[in-house]
């Protein structure tokens, strides 16, 4: 979750921002001018700011926040704009993947999938899957590996619709297309922006 505010009077001027960056850092305005770039401070635990990143336009600036760590965030873009940020970890949800062979990338989803706080479950393929969810009642996001053929796959969103209605199907697809029109959302597999807008943002 993301929730954005900018400073006024009531809050921190820019000044009182810049006051409180660690002197290891060159102050981000100089000499009364404008800044070149725009600076993102990590809000430590006792107030200060610790310097993160620069970046060239404002949204560039919040996309860096979104994929770092929950927290609190200021971006100063100039001696007038201050705007403070903060990421919070989304809510837990249960997601069950099916890699069909490829166990590489699906350890590596496990892994972010985990870091983002969710419960992950993963199997090798329809057959497994089926067996597996006998037991477990409650799943909020299906994940399907790209390498199954593409009706095998159909089959098992048909599966998982009919049992599952309230879940959401995340497809993997091998780049931007062909997509799996049946599945609630297409991700290219080496998309992790895209992972993390999906998953830890939600």
């Amino acid at each position: 979750m993301l929730v954005c505010g900018s400073y006024n009077s009531s809050q921190w001027t820019a000044s009182q921002v810049c006051d409180s960056i660690p002197r290891t850092h060159p102050l981000p305005f100089g000499d009364g001018h404008a800044m070149s770039q725009i600076e993102i401070f990590k809000v430590q635990a006792d107030g200060s700011l610790h310097w993160l990143a620069a970046a060239a336009t404002m949204e560039t600036a919040e996309a860096r926040v979104k994929r770092s760590a929950p927290g609190d965030y200021v971006i100063i873009a100039d001696q007038q704009t201050v705007k403070r940020i903060s990421t919070r970890l989304p809510a837990k949800k249960t997601v069950f993947q099916i890699g069909y062979g490829d166990d590489r990338g699906s350890a590596a989803r496990e892994t972010l999938l985990r870091s983002f706080g969710h419960e992950v479950i993963s199997v090798a393929d329809n057959d497994a899957a089926k067996r597996a969810l006998v037991s477990i009642s409650n799943v909020d996001t299906f994940v399907l590996g790209h390498t199954a053929p593409e009706q095998t796959r159909k089959e098992m969103i048909d599966w998982l619709k009919v049992n599952f209605p309230k879940a959401k199907i995340v497809a993997l697809i091998p780049s931007a297309c062909p997509q799996l029109l049946c599945a609630d959302y297409n991700i290219p597999q080496r998309d992790w922006a895209a992972w993390v807008s999906l998953f830890a943002t939600s």
